[in-house]
């Protein structure tokens, strides 16, 4: 949907408003995000983090606008969306290498000078924030070539140890500039150091969410972001204030798995094996019933199988503990319908039902989620573990596409489009649909091969 049709009716300013922004985000009606990788080595650690090329923008190609978000909707929204805030460490880090990419649009405070200027009386209503985003696409028209990451949309909220006994307070940073009074405790001049003076409900024009995915690198291991800033040796990654104790905005109570320990290493209670369809009691081992999902029947309507990758460490435990997690009390506002390793096939959700994984194709596809990452290259996928994942993944999916008459067939955004039955992935769900951002199971995915093994298991 367009911004200026999404944003017709929303109000100026107030709670109401941030409440229509988050709503749009559940909806989809945003910009999808391009995550680009950021190198750093410091202090005799190599990482890499991936950030959102630019501000996170609602609306449609050609009708889109940079939303400016309270910290507390910063935090909501980073969790739909599988995201960290930035630390000043990482903003530093982009404009570091990426330099500064739109210099400060700054507008008046006051509500005289803006309306003889002929700006919207305050600095938080929704027409500032449209004339913002207006000013920073048109410094971007006039670059000379595209920036990898547009650097200095505006001012961020973010996480800091500044805030750890704060209650109800933010910390924000940002607007670089060589022409500014100010100096970061990194060096660089900006409008805004690392201040703390704002409550978690505050907003303005200036205030943008350019989130940091929460999935990272860490001396050639993948971890979770907050893992890493929390890390005694590793935090220099992501921090330059030592170990980070606050890892998110607190009070938000919107389930986040930043909040407990990586889902391969949880402690969870006893096994509880649940009842599973007939005929899949040889391939599933353990059934844990999902937190969140939609308890509808909609057997008539399944059209698709849609494969993804669970972005977590390969181990002989993953899929119970995604399964686990999808049940328990720190379950994401999310879900899947099974999940697969090496050795394992588990169950969140009963075919029949809506599970929460692929939106656009949540009502019409049965989820399926491998260990592993969208990032794993074609020798990575034929590796022994991949490569029985793959395995025990495809008599799965030829046990689905017996029993819900679905063709053993490759769907791509297109024939998703056209409604056509088959085998597609999150990443064509995501072109197709364009109400989420996600791309797994990634381009080296070797659909070819795994088209085969179904076959050979049909």
């Amino acid at each position: 949907m367009k911004a200026s049709e999404l944003m017709r009716d929303w109000p100026s300013r107030g709670p109401e408003r941030e409440a229509r922004v988050v709503q749009a985000i559940k909806d989809g009606h945003f910009l999808p995000i391009e995550w680009q990788a950021v190198e750093v080595s410091r202090m005799g650690h190599r990482g890499k983090f991936w950030i959102a090329r630019d501000a996170l923008m609602v609306g449609e190609p050609g009708d889109a606008v940079r939303v400016n978000v309270s910290p507390r909707t910063a935090q909501e929204v980073c969790d739909m969306l599988g995201a960290s805030l930035p630390t000043t460490f990482i903003l530093d880090e982009v404009v570091r290498q990426c330099g500064v990419t739109v210099e400060p649009r700054i507008q008046p405070p006051d509500t005289a000078t803006r309306t003889m200027k002929g700006l919207s009386p305050y600095m938080d209503d929704t027409w500032a924030m449209v004339k913002h985003s207006d000013d920073v696409e048109k410094a971007l028209a006039a670059a000379t070539q595209p920036p990898r990451i547009i650097s200095n949309v505006g001012k961020h909220w973010v996480l800091s140890n500044r805030i750890s006994s704060s209650v109800g307070k933010a910390a924000n940073y940002g607007w670089y500039t060589r022409s500014a009074p100010y100096r970061s405790a990194s060096g660089f001049k900006m409008w805004q150091t690392l201040g703390t003076q704002h409550n978690d409900q505050h907003v303005d024009y200036s205030q943008c969410l350019q989130p940091v995915s929460l999935t990272m690198e860490a001396d050639g291991t993948e971890m979770r972001l907050p893992e890493v800033a929390a890390h005694q040796d590793l935090w220099c990654l992501v921090s330059d204030e030592g170990p980070l104790k606050v890892l998110r905005i607190a009070g938000v109570k919107q389930a986040s798995t930043e909040e407990s320990a990586p889902v391969s290493s949880v402690n969870f209670p006893p096994d509880e094996l649940g009842t599973v369809h007939e005929g899949l009691e040889d391939i599933v081992s353990l059934y844990l019933e999902a937190k969140n999902y939609t308890k509808v029947d909609r057997s008539k309507e399944i059209r698709y199988v849609v494969l993804h990758t669970a972005e977590i460490k390969e181990t002989l435990t993953a899929a119970e503990a995604l399964a686990k997690w999808c049940a328990g009390p720190n379950a994401p506002r999310a879900s899947w319908h099974f999940a697969t390793d090496a050795d394992t096939v588990t169950q969140s959700v009963k075919e029949e039902y809506v599970a929460w994984h692929a939106p656009g194709a949540n009502r019409t596809g049965i989820g399926i989620e491998m260990a592993g990452a969208a990032r794993q290259s074609a020798d990575e996928w034929h590796d022994e573990f991949s490569w029985r994942v793959l395995q025990r993944t495809a008599r799965l999916v030829a046990y689905l596409c017996r029993r819900w008459n679905i063709p053993v067939q490759f769907i791509d955004a297109s024939g998703l489009n056209y409604g056509v039955r088959g085998i597609t992935t999150h990443a064509e769900v995501t072109k197709a649909f364009k109400k989420s951002t996600h791309t797994d199971p990634g381009k080296s995915f070797p659909m070819d091969e795994f088209l085969r093994l179904v076959r050979e298991q049909s």
